[in-house]
């Protein structure tokens, strides 16, 4: 049992990365456009709808509550996610591996929390334009490779330690 809970452990700590390369990817990309305050909450939106996740704090319920954000959510999603096979890839794989991480500790899930925590998510990621088709989850060691690849390459472009 340790063993596994090590691995679903890793799987979170990689999917974590993906989630904060992804929130470093598009800050970047809007940095020029957008104050350093709405470029983060910008990205924080788009990192929480792409995993199917709700605002973390009032700040980010308040920028989701308004619709020109949401707006502007899809947009960066189209713009910036969607054209780069890479990143539709390892979202792809994230939100397979949360849902593979989520049912493995939780076997006895209900219908209603698969639905909740596995198929919405991926149907989340098929209607931005994000699913890359295939279904198989990653190889646990391999998606781990990729995510903290994914994030040491956008800090070395970042020029973040």
């Amino acid at each position: 049992m340790f063993g596994k809970k090590r691995l679903f452990d890793d799987l979170t700590r990689a999917v974590d990365m993906v989630k904060i390369t992804l929130y470093l990817q598009v800050m970047h990309e809007c940095s020029s456009t957008l104050d350093e305050d709405h470029s983060a909450a910008l990205a924080a939106a788009v990192v929480n709808t792409v995993f199917s996740e709700p605002p973390t704090g009032s700040i980010g319920e308040t920028f989701l509550s308004q619709p020109e954000n949401m707006a502007r959510v899809r947009e960066v999603i189209g713009e910036v996610l969607q054209p780069r096979d890479e990143l539709r890839r390892i979202v792809t794989d994230a939100v397979r591996v949360k849902c593979t991480v989520n049912h493995g500790r939780n076997p006895r899930m209900g219908p209603v929390e698969i639905r909740r925590q596995c198929l919405d998510p991926i149907d989340r990621i098929k209607e931005l334009g994000l699913l890359v088709p295939g279904g198989d989850s990653p190889v646990p060691s391999q998606f781990i490779r990729d995510a903290t690849s994914f994030l040491s390459e956008i800090k070395t472009k970042l020029g973040r330690p």
